[in-house]
């Protein structure tokens, strides 16, 4: 391991603290909620656009 592999991220920064943290954590888990919420809508673009007529029925295996 060569002298320049190390520290690639840069310096460390300081710990947050608990109040802070709460923050970032609470903005994860809304971001997490988006990211559900835009998952189950493609999902239900997804199915709708493989969903065969009502009058036709889906192939038997």
């Amino acid at each position: 391991m060569g002298e320049r592999d190390r520290d690639v991220a840069g310096p460390v920064p300081p710990p947050l603290s608990v109040a802070r943290a709460r923050e970032v954590t609470a903005g994860l888990r809304e971001a997490l909620e988006d990211v559900r919420h835009a998952v189950g809508v493609l999902e239900s673009r997804v199915l709708a656009a493989h969903a065969y007529p009502s009058s036709h029925k889906p192939p038997k295996d």
